[in-house]
């Protein structure tokens, strides 16, 4: 295995890792969310999905891209 194969498999763990984290403490999330946002718990459970999700994308050949430019926005 490539060492560009082993990183971007180590970030897709670490991508999802934390976005199971935005699940199992909401509240460490709730304490960096600027405060001009609203909905904040809704937020820290939506950016974690997404963090998942993307995370998840990374494995694949045919996602990679999408997920890379996702987790970059």
């Amino acid at each position: 295995m490539s060492f560009k194969l082993t990183t971007i498999y180590l970030m897709s763990i670490f991508y999802i890792a934390i976005g199971i984290k935005h699940f199992t403490n909401v509240d460490w999330f709730m304490k960096i969310m600027p405060p001009y946002l609203p909905y904040h718990k809704e937020l820290v459970y939506l950016s974690g999905a997404f963090e998942i999700i993307l995370g998840i994308m990374l494995i694949f050949d045919k996602t990679r891209f999408l997920g890379s430019w996702g987790l970059i926005l």
